[in-house]
């Protein structure tokens, strides 16, 4: 997945991309109530707008993101 947000990266400058160890980061990992890895969580305005849970399909985080600029 790593390699596909570095990608989509290049693709929307004006979108932030961070990726956080969750066994160094516990406490994000449970304020967020994940269940898993890997978790990808948009945010819009600093909170949490859409949640995409395990390995997708790479066409599902690009839509996510564009759907996420339209709004």
């Amino acid at each position: 997945l790593t390699g596909l947000l570095e990608e989509l990266e290049e693709d929307y400058a004006d979108v932030v991309f961070a990726e956080v160890d969750v066994e160094a980061e516990n406490e994000l990992f449970n304020r967020f109530g994940l269940k898993g890895v890997p978790q990808v969580i948009l945010f819009a305005d600093g909170s949490p707008v859409q949640t995409l849970s395990g390995r997708r399909e790479d066409e599902v985080y690009e839509d996510a993101l564009n759907s996420l600029a339209g709004a």
